[in-house]
């Protein structure tokens, strides 16, 4: 996940959808926050109905071997030694495609992150006075669609508090990542559309 930090925008994956959507058309950016949320959920779902793993494809695994060969040969132009000890996988190329070719376990962690990522900004744009302090300006956002997006960004966020395969990703870092959630989570609800009082 390319982490640098515990913050919601502290890691590659964040500031890859930030960068995104500032080269997004403002008015277009309620998608991308909206599409985040939804495949959050999604594989949110498939992680609790039982483990995913993912495949790479022939063409993914060919532009692997290359990206290897490149490596090898930089370490070599620069009168390095590779650091097999560390990558094996790295010791031949029949060693690289079996590696690569390794369905591997999907803990829902890039579409966690982006999620935690549009709410963040879903909060800003809703909480902040001043588009001063906002990572990405939204367009204005009516009452009724605060209400509708801060519940579905704090049911996305339960969601994420909740994928225990996401959690152990993080190991001692968790309770630092799920307080930010929660802050988040706590500076949406105010905004959540409440259910009708029961007669």
């Amino acid at each position: 996940m390319g982490a640098w930090g515990t913050d919601p925008f502290e890691n590659d994956t964040a500031a890859d959808f930030v960068a995104l959507l500032r080269r997004t058309r403002k008015a277009n950016r309620l998608g991308l926050i909206r599409t985040a949320f939804e495949e959050c959920d999604r594989i949110c779902l498939l992680i609790k109905q039982g483990t995913i793993t993912s495949s790479l494809s022939e063409r993914d695994i060919d532009e692997l071997k290359s990206s290897r060969i490149a490596n090898l040969e930089w370490y070599r132009k620069n009168g390095q030694e590779f650091p097999f000890h560390i990558f094996p996988e790295y010791a031949s190329e029949e060693a690289w495609i079996k590696h690569a070719s390794t369905p591997v376990a999907v803990d829902g962690s890039d579409e966690a992150l982006r999620a935690i990522a549009a709410a963040q900004i879903l909060a800003e744009n809703i909480c902040e006075r001043s588009s001063k302090g906002r990572a990405v300006p939204l367009i204005e956002l009516t009452t009724d669609q605060r209400a509708e997006l801060s519940g579905i960004a704090i049911n996305t966020l339960e969601c994420v508090l909740t994928n225990d395969v996401f959690a152990e990703a993080w190991g001692q870092e968790w309770g630092d990542v799920s307080s930010g959630i929660l802050l988040i989570d706590n500076a949406l609800m105010p905004f959540k559309k409440q259910p009708p009082p029961s007669s």
